[in-house]
């Protein structure tokens, strides 16, 4: 960097300054409705990524079984999926929410009860 003083070239001998700037650490909030879920009625997840001073905007993955759904999440932090109809039995639906250029990663697990 060169300064000019008082009529005279100055370099300067100071090195760089790196500074780093850390993501802030998103929570992910998912809810399953309807309350009771059967093998003729499709669930709904809702998805909320929550972060302090930073837009939740981007997407995440919704995981049940081997299936995966991408879902679009808005700037509130906001989004949803329709999940296909599901067998009877217990099913993990995993979200993860893939984080942006301000925020890291989260990831959720629920548990659903299909019933017939």
């Amino acid at each position: 960097m060169l300064r000019i003083t008082s009529g005279a070239l100055v370099t300067s001998t100071a090195r760089p300054v790196v500074l780093r700037v850390t993501k802030a650490r998103a929570a992910v909030g998912v809810r399953v409705t309807p309350k009771r879920v059967t093998t003729s009625r499709r669930a709904k997840v809702a998805i909320t990524v929550r972060a302090k001073g930073v837009n939740a905007r981007g997407t995440a993955l919704v995981k049940v079984g081997t299936r995966s759904f991408a879902v679009r999440v808005n700037a509130n932090g906001k989004g949803s999926v329709r999940l296909p109809r599901l067998s009877r039995g217990t099913k993990k639906v995993t979200v993860r929410y893939l984080g942006n250029a301000n925020l890291t990663s989260a990831k959720k697990v629920v548990r659903i009860q299909v019933r017939r």
